[in-house]
């Protein structure tokens, strides 16, 4: 039996239903969900990861919503070469916003560089096929804000529109960019070209962080738009 068999059995043995029910729900995944635990999951992936991760990325069969995110988690941990070379493998097999929100934050070789992953980032953003524009959103907004606030702002519009988890990740992007960079975030919004659906969702955002005053919180809701 390979380490992804094994795997796969040790999954199942932590499966808690309830926790799967609620999950299916909020994960909205295009695989089945067995039901276990992120910790869990991260526990597994730290362990594959130190042992054989080699093996269990060959041998993963992307069956589940756990087996997907465990691929990402061990990915998240390798070279940099490593990393871009399966990648597109992981990104083209995602089946939920969580497997790229729990992914990006992961990712290690970025803490020595990361100016090939932002050179990604520029190559793939118009891409809208899968969550390959989630992706890309998602590593802006962890790593390069505010320095890159600029560009970003400048694509956003470029890429408004394209599926309900694309707007949302701009949306939550902009509330972080309005955390960091409050004036130049403040007048992009006055003026954006964003649909009703992604400016509105970004301000309420921005209003349900606790990391914005209450007073610019009432100031910023002067801006949102009729529908």
């Amino acid at each position: 039996m390979g380490v992804y068999e094994r795997t796969i059995d040790e999954l199942k043995s932590l499966s808690e239903e309830s926790f799967r029910s609620f999950s299916e729900k909020i994960l909205a995944s295009d695989k089945p969900l067995i039901g276990v635990r992120t910790s869990s999951i991260k526990a597994i992936a730290k362990r594959i990861s130190k042992n054989n991760p080699t093996e269990y990325i060959c041998e993963c069969k992307f069956g589940y919503y756990e087996d997907t995110l465990l691929y990402g988690l061990v990915i998240a941990t390798l070279s940099k070469d490593d990393f871009f070379k399966y990648l597109p493998t992981y990104l083209e097999r995602c089946a939920s916003w969580a497997h790229v929100d729990m992914f990006v934050p992961a990712i290690k070789f970025v803490r020595n560089d990361k100016s090939e992953l932002f050179d990604y980032v520029e190559k793939h953003i118009m891409t809208d096929e899968g969550f390959y524009l989630r992706f890309c959103i998602i590593v802006l907004m962890d790593y390069f804000l505010p320095e890159k606030l600029k560009y970003i702002l400048k694509m956003l519009e470029k890429i408004d529109g394209k599926g309900y988890y694309n707007d949302m990740a701009i949306a939550w992007l902009l509330s972080v960019a309005f955390v960091k960079r409050k004036t130049e975030t403040e007048e992009y919004l006055k003026t954006d070209n964003l649909s009703a659906f992604t400016h509105n969702a970004a301000i309420r955002k921005i209003c349900d962080s606790f990391r914005v005053a209450s007073q610019d919180k009432i100031e910023i809701k002067k801006y949102l738009r009729k529908k």
